[in-house]
């Protein structure tokens, strides 16, 4: 095998990302765009001691779940990973990549309408392109619109277009990105460009009531809620709980907390501005974490072995790091995981899991 070699390939498993996976004389191929059962005419364009890579030229025998893609940029920007084929398998593809690692996670939960899900966008500006970057690159794809985003952010992009001057333009909600207040789950947030707060609504109420679905009935539990940021999670739960206490590390994230905890009303949550991995944690029955892709920190994961609350609920970006931390927590066991789609058409999935104290 060598570099443009033009070969045919079948395709017998989903890579994780957007392509498939394939196999000359036992040497592993993954080709980008390619779906499971298809069979492809394919170019070599990179080989490596243990796998090579191809694009494809032509499509053999074609998946039943094959569609055209909606977005006129879909394999240049790399935004999006599974627009070449339906929703409802590219959700299942997603899955079951998971279940290998993961046997007894739930199905995923999906989205009715896949579509202008993302209430905050971050475009890129170098002023000649507005866009997001290209597939593996720091290139600016210029685009007039996403399907994704906010249908009123082309309005936006067209306005700022050769005008603006920063080098990305933040959107919320089809509106250039300031503070402002967003009501979500019958509550009101305060939120500014620089805290965060979940880009897809509709999951994320999904995401929250799985939570809250976590959480003991009786007696109320008391909570910690670490990497809290705006207090979102804190405030939703706090219905359901005796006392949550909100742990972030970033100031102007738990100054909004608490302007939020004051704005609903509620007074059974207390907002504290620390790294989690140094305060000594109180005692509690549940603790809530939301960390970043990176994960738990050691120290963290020490710190809650220690304290023991009977449940933990762990909500994770990046499964890689997800199982890492998991195989750390010794004293528990994994009791429950419900995969939630926060970002259609990519690979990608949020995992709510339940972990519960060994006896």
């Amino acid at each position: 095998m060598q570099i443009k070699d033009k070969l045919e390939i079948k395709i017998t498993d989903y890579d994780g990302k957007s392509g498939g996976i394939g196999r000359i004389n036992g040497f592993v191929v993954f080709v980008d765009f390619a779906l499971p059962n298809e069979t492809v005419y394919a170019e070599i364009v990179e080989i490596k001691k243990h796998f090579a890579r191809a694009k494809i030229i032509k499509i053999i025998e074609k998946s039943p779940h094959r569609v055209i893609p909606f977005c006129q940029y879909y394999g240049t920007c790399g935004g999006c990973d599974l627009q070449h084929c339906d929703y409802q398998y590219g959700l299942e593809l997603k899955t079951n990549h998971l279940k290998r690692k993961l046997p007894n996670i739930k199905n995923a939960v999906g989205m009715k309408h896949p579509f202008n899900y993302r209430n905050t966008a971050q475009y890129k500006n170098n002023g000649n392109k507005i866009g997001f970057y290209a597939k593996n690159s720091h290139d600016i794809i210029d685009i007039t619109s996403c399907p994704l985003c906010h249908a009123d952010d082309k309005t936006i992009l067209d306005e700022c277009r050769g005008r603006w001057q920063s080098s990305q333009i933040i959107t919320r909600n089809g509106k250039i990105s300031t503070t402002e207040t967003i009501n979500f789950m019958s509550h009101k947030f305060n939120i500014t460009p620089k805290t965060f707060f979940q880009t897809n609504y509709t999951q994320t109420e999904k995401l929250y009531n799985q939570i809250i679905d976590f959480l003991p009935k009786n007696p109320l539990p008391i909570v910690l809620d670490l990497y809290c940021g705006v207090g979102s999670i804190s405030i939703i739960i706090a219905a359901h709980c005796q006392k949550v206490y909100g742990i972030e590390s970033v100031p102007e994230s738990i100054k909004m907390a608490k302007e939020n905890a004051i704005l609903n009303n509620i007074t059974n949550v207390e907002f504290i501005c620390s790294k989690v991995e140094l305060i000594d944690l109180p005692k509690a029955d549940v603790i809530i974490v939301d960390p970043p892709r990176s994960g738990l920190h050691p120290a963290l994961i020490e710190n809650i072995q220690k304290i023991q609350p009977n449940t933990l609920i762990y909500i994770s970006c990046n499964p890689q790091t997800f199982l890492r931390d998991i195989a750390l927590l010794t004293k528990y066991t994994l009791t429950e995981v419900r995969p939630i789609d926060m970002f259609p058409w990519t690979h990608h999935l949020e995992l709510a899991a339940k972990l519960t104290l060994n006896p």
